[in-house]
């Protein structure tokens, strides 16, 4: 692997692993964007309804609109969710310990949540779910730390050191 990068003010990004963050993010974000929109809704219904309406918010929804919410979300929140990735992975070398990273990764995704959301979504009625400035915050934090998890994992699993048996070291 390469260290063809971009020199910033001393640091040394590697390309690749801004690439990685950012793909990591728009594929599987928008899917952690709707199931914790779908949460929040559930909550926010349980004082009103009762426990069988919070469960049954995304679980009771036939599998082509599943679907449909899925790709809306995608559209919406997909590019929000790279360029949040795109940023953690930059501020990731800067801060390496991954409990900061995380924290960070809640307020670049809130931030950037709340900033660019509107701009995907103009209408507000592509998703189904309300998206105000608590969602936003809670969401896109939310899902901001989930993927700088998974992204994390991802990164020590691509780079994890192999033995002359093949194993693991």
């Amino acid at each position: 692997m390469s260290e063809t990068g971009l020199l910033k003010s001393g640091w040394t990004y590697r390309l690749e692993d801004v690439v990685l963050h950012a793909i990591c993010f728009l594929v599987f974000g928008p899917s952690v964007v709707l199931f914790l929109l779908g949460c929040l809704e559930g909550i926010k219904s349980l004082y009103q309804e009762g426990w069988a309406s919070a469960s049954a918010v995304l679980l009771n929804l036939p599998a082509i609109m599943t679907s449909v919410l899925l790709a809306l979300a995608w559209l919406t929140a997909g590019p929000v969710m790279a360029i949040s990735g795109a940023i953690v992975s930059a501020v990731s070398r800067i801060l390496p310990d991954e409990r900061l990273l995380a924290v960070a990764a809640f307020g670049i995704a809130a931030v950037i949540g709340v900033v660019l959301m509107p701009l995907f979504d103009q209408s507000g009625s592509r998703l189904v779910l309300s998206w105000g400035i608590a969602e936003a915050v809670l969401v896109g934090g939310c899902a901001g730390v989930l993927m700088t998890r998974a992204t994390g994992f991802l990164r020590r699993w691509r780079t994890r050191q192999l033995d002359a048996s093949g194993k693991v070291s």
